[in-house]
């Protein structure tokens, strides 16, 4: 295992849950956190809670389901610690109807969030960890991507495409010294908030949960991962099924 001590790790969708709970681990293991978000001001709660120097931490509040938002995100990472050593695209979103009651702007937004700012970061991040000599991006995907489920077909689509895309990047990366993981989670005990405003779990109600703590925990074991060692992917679930 490697030590993580002043390596810079960037987190998608750390305003809360898994995100905001790998950035309080990652702070414990002496790194130097860059914290995406939409919601500012739940942002910077979350930052200035990491318990670590303000220099040691940045919190940078960008849509990354938009254009722009990922180049923003990895440009000011950038400016403020000169590199990216760990990207974790942890933000996603997901919406539980029938198909014929998702709508085409909801269908969007899941892809727009869950796989094509996860194309983007790609675009930014590899000619940067190639320079740099290396590096690691860690995608935070789900179990309802391997299989079809009633209700969240909109989902798992994003979510099977995601998986496809980082394991032929991963593919593409591994001899450069650039590891490209992916995480596969079951149920956690947190919910997905729409652009809408909404809150559509894709988790059934009553099931057992993992929590968000448990799944952050296994992002900075891959970030710790030996560097001449590659998990391509991870699969993770409760342990109870009742």
């Amino acid at each position: 295992m490697q030590s993580l001590v002043n390596q810079v790790v960037v987190i998608t969708g750390a305003s809360r849950g898994v995100g905001a709970a790998a950035a309080r681990l990652f702070a414990l293991e002496g790194t130097k956190v860059v914290l995406n978000g939409r919601d500012e001001a739940r942002l910077r709660e979350v930052a200035d809670g990491l318990g670590v120097a303000r220099e040691q931490y940045l919190a940078v509040a960008a849509d990354i389901g938009a254009v722009d938002g990922i180049k923003k995100l990895v440009g000011a990472a950038v400016q403020r610690f000169g590199r990216i050593d760990v990207f974790v695209n942890n933000a996603g979103l997901g919406v539980r109807k029938p198909i014929t009651e998702t709508t085409e702007a909801e269908w969007d937004l899941m892809f727009d969030v869950n796989v094509k700012a996860v194309y983007r970061s790609f675009q930014e991040l590899v000619p940067l960890m190639r320079k740099q000599g290396g590096g690691q991006i860690i995608n935070v995907s789900t179990q309802a991507s391997r299989t079809g489920r009633a209700g969240l077909a909109g989902y798992g689509a994003s979510k099977g495409a995601l998986n496809v895309l980082c394991e032929a990047v991963g593919d593409e990366l591994r001899n450069e010294g650039i590891k490209v993981s992916l995480l596969l989670p079951g149920s956690i005990g947190t919910g997905f908030m729409t652009h809408m405003g909404e809150d559509r779990s894709p988790s059934p109600a009553g099931k057992p949960r993992m929590t968000p703590e448990q799944v952050a925990r296994m992002i900075v074991e891959l970030a710790r991962e030996d560097r001449e060692v590659w998990t391509s992917a991870t699969e993770m679930r409760p342990l109870r099924t009742k």
